[in-house]
């Protein structure tokens, strides 16, 4: 065989296994993209406060942990806004939109209302009640919720377990506790709002609706404890 047929069936050998060998460095490299992926959010630590003044825009859960946190988008970090003072946080996640709130009890909240920031209207609307929402999330099984709200809002309670409910609202707010459990139940709603109990053990309670309010109870047991 002449020696340039030798070398190029060298050279073909050795195409060949650089292609093999580049193949399996891809399918490792994407197996470890797999097993270690880059994650969509990230958890940015927060220093514990007993008051937090919540700005947000879209939907918001607070879920429990043994760490103060806020979960985001990992692309959206840079729009994160919060500043300490004394024991209060002030939180404004209106250009992130959907956040979790990760936290061993749940701060004493006051959900910002745009009209106390600035003149922009359009920044925060709450009026059509479309996810602008917040979650109580079903890991709380004690502690309490006290929060107040500005004109419009949804807050949602889903399978959680608490000491007490306090939330004071103003105008057309919907408050949903569904499959809950809740030692004591302060309400403050004013007019055109919205209070449903769907399946849920009241054990005490004192609920003010304003004018034109709507209760909705959901459950022979929800009844018959809630108008005891």
């Amino acid at each position: 065989m002449k020696t340039s047929n030798k070398l190029l069936i060298a050279l073909g050998i050795g195409l060949i296994l650089s292609v093999v060998s580049y193949a399996f460095v891809l399918r490792g490299a994407y197996q470890n993209a797999v097993k270690h992926p880059i994650a969509a959010e990230i958890r940015v630590p927060l220093k514990s406060v007993q008051y937090l003044n919540l700005t947000y825009n879209r939907e918001v859960t607070f879920k429990y942990g043994s760490k103060f946190e806020i979960e985001i988008d990992r692309s959206l970090a840079d729009s994160l806004i919060l500043n300490y003072k004394n024991d209060t946080l002030n939180l404004d996640v209106r250009k992130i939109g959907f956040v979790t709130i990760i936290s061993p009890n749940l701060p004493i909240t006051k959900f910002i209302d745009n009209s106390d920031l600035d003149n922009n209207r359009e920044v925060m609307t709450y009026g059509d009640n479309n996810g602008k929402t917040i979650n109580i999330d079903s890991s709380f099984v004690s502690g309490s919720f006290v929060a107040t709200f500005p004109k419009n809002g949804i807050l949602r309670f889903y399978k959680c377990q608490l000491d007490k409910i306090d939330v004071k609202g103003k105008e057309n707010l919907l408050v949903d506790i569904e499959k809950s459990n809740v030692k004591q139940l302060n309400l403050g709603l004013t007019k055109f709002s919205s209070l449903t109990i769907n399946h849920s053990q009241i054990q005490s309670k004192n609920v003010v609706l304003g004018d034109s309010c709507n209760l909705s109870l959901l459950g022979k047991d929800t009844r018959t404890i809630f108008l005891k």
